[in-house]
């Protein structure tokens, strides 16, 4: 696969449970879960086909990750605790926002490897 830009020094490899949290965010969306925006969703889709992201993205998903840590999050950690549902129902529709927005930037999985890469 080639990929259109000439620095690859500062591309990053996204690890494949990243780019699986991402799938799953975009797959509840398209069940039908309310959550996330569409710059979100482009990310997403990044992560989840691109296989490597350029370290403007990555120190976009840092202040993504700082800003939602206290909104995105316990809508995830709710969606956790429930087991994780992937069947929308008209109860879950919108409580579960917050799990696809987390989702669709990488999840946990997303949080900690953008924060261990030094820019």
């Amino acid at each position: 696969m080639s990929y259109p830009y000439t620095n690859c020094a500062s591309r990053y490899k996204v690890p494949a449970k990243v780019a699986q949290e991402a799938k799953k965010g975009l797959e509840m969306h398209k069940r039908g879960f309310m959550g996330g925006t569409t710059t979100g969703w482009a990310r997403a889709r990044q992560l989840a086909t691109c296989g490597y992201v350029s370290a403007k993205t990555i120190k976009t998903m840092k202040a993504w990750f700082a800003r939602h840590t206290y909104t995105s999050y316990p809508g995830y950690t709710r969606w956790v605790r429930a087991g994780k549902p992937m069947t929308l129902t008209s109860s879950n529709k919108r409580i579960y926002r917050g799990a696809v927005a987390w989702l669709i930037w990488g999840g946990d999985a997303g949080k900690k490897w953008v924060a261990g890469i030094k820019l």
